[in-house]
């Protein structure tokens, strides 16, 4: 079977500010193919995009791990193989996104197998002391939440055979326990048969979560096939970074609707300030060349980026709703409140007024003194009614 260069890149946010965790990882250092992964990724990211994001960006090795291969059984799934695994994360610190990269190289067996356990998001990771799922084991290593499903670059030789093309763009194994029928598919077909590539020397392909490359001359070493791969892969990972920003917002926000009693006018200060310190993801001109804008705009619209950016939008409209909503109902309860205290002081005041009216009646009282309290009762009336008009105005706001 044709070897296959998987790269499983997976969006998340870190939660240790410090980033102490990431960083006790630049102890390990990275040799051979994994050295020449990170310094071509890091040349890459220098000569395509453009200085005031690149430089945002801080590569790290995150060390060799066991990748367990399980079966698709629902209930009791078997491990099928082990297979060595590179970690990678470009950080941007100022944002706290990352964005991981699995790298499995070389793989001769059934890639199929890896790309549809990632569908289920089963993947499973064994260090030297125990074996945990994905999640599990990026926040207990490292301090990141993974935080949206993953994408998927497979590079192999190039192939003329269509099916093989839409299982792996499916991402689904044909040997599966669970599954017996075949994909029939015509969104399927139709990414299996549209070329994407820009570039001559390989065709390109594309999914919702995968992207395909055909090499027509694959027959290189691991390390000079990297420097081909990288360029395909940096593309990808600026697209992840940007999934792992959306949904870190929207997730916030998604769970603020949920538990309305927190929606408050800071929450959407807050999610929209957070928001828009990744602004720089989305500048249109970050790339050095319109080839690399190209392959970006292609795979982003595969992967729905607009529809991600979509339901963000959508999220924070509903929460300014709902915090124009709590406003509206907070104001008409103050204006209530006032409305009481107008009418206790109009109670009062016109109690006192009425009494030295008599007093200055009924005892002799001098009559500046009863204009006096005349002109005092008048002035709390006027007070009072311009109280109760802006009562009824703000009830009448929306």
């Amino acid at each position: 079977m044709a070897k296959s260069d998987l790269f499983i890149m997976i969006p998340a946010h870190i939660i240790d500010a410090e980033q102490t965790k990431i960083k006790a990882n630049n102890q390990v250092i990275p040799h051979g193919v994994a050295a020449r992964f990170k310094k071509d990724m890091d040349q890459i990211f220098d000569y395509e995009v453009v200085d005031r994001f690149a430089k945002t960006c801080k590569r790290h090795y995150l060390g060799a791990y066991t990748f367990v291969v399980l079966s698709d059984d629902f209930d009791n799934p078997v491990e099928l193989d082990t297979v060595e695994v590179m970690l990678f994360a470009n950080v941007i610190d100022r944002i706290q996104l990352a964005a991981v990269t699995i790298m499995v190289m070389e793989y001769d067996k059934d890639v199929t197998v890896i790309m549809d356990q990632v569908s289920r998001e089963n993947i499973m990771i064994r260090t030297q002391c125990e074996t945990l799922a994905l999640d599990v084991f990026f926040e207990k290593a490292f301090g990141l939440i993974k935080n949206g499903e993953a994408k998927m670059c497979l590079v192999q030789d190039a192939c003329d055979d269509v099916t093989e093309r839409i299982y792996r763009l499916a991402a689904e194994t044909k040997a599966s326990n669970v599954m017996k029928a075949r994909i029939m598919s015509r969104k399927l077909d139709f990414y299996a048969k549209h070329n994407l590539a820009v570039y001559d020397n390989s065709e390109l392909y594309a999914s919702e979560s995968v992207v395909l490359q055909l090499y027509k001359d694959y027959d290189k070493s691991e390390q000079d096939k990297i420097t081909q791969e990288v360029f395909l892969v940096f593309i990808i990972e600026l697209i992840v970074f940007q999934i792992s920003a959306l949904n870190r917002t929207s997730k916030q926000i998604s769970d603020t609707l949920i538990t309305s009693h927190n929606a408050k006018l800071k929450t959407v200060e807050a999610s929209r300030a957070q928001f828009s310190k990744t602004m720089a993801l989305w500048d249109v001109n970050i790339f050095r060349y319109n080839t690399a804008q190209t392959v970006y705009n292609r795979i982003a619209k595969r992967f729905g980026i607009d529809g991600l950016l979509a339901h963000y939008r959508s999220n924070s409209q509903m929460l300014d709703d709902l915090v124009h909503i709590k406003n509206t109902r907070s104001a008409v309860r103050e204006s209530r409140i006032l409305f009481v205290i107008a009418i206790l002081l109009f109670i009062g005041e016109l109690y006192q007024l009425i009494k030295a009216f008599i007093q200055v009646i009924t005892e002799g009282g001098s009559l500046v003194g009863a204009i006096g309290f005349f002109v005092s009762g008048i002035s709390i009336v006027f007070i009072i009614v311009i109280i109760v008009l802006i009562y009824f105005l703000r009830r009448r706001k929306p």
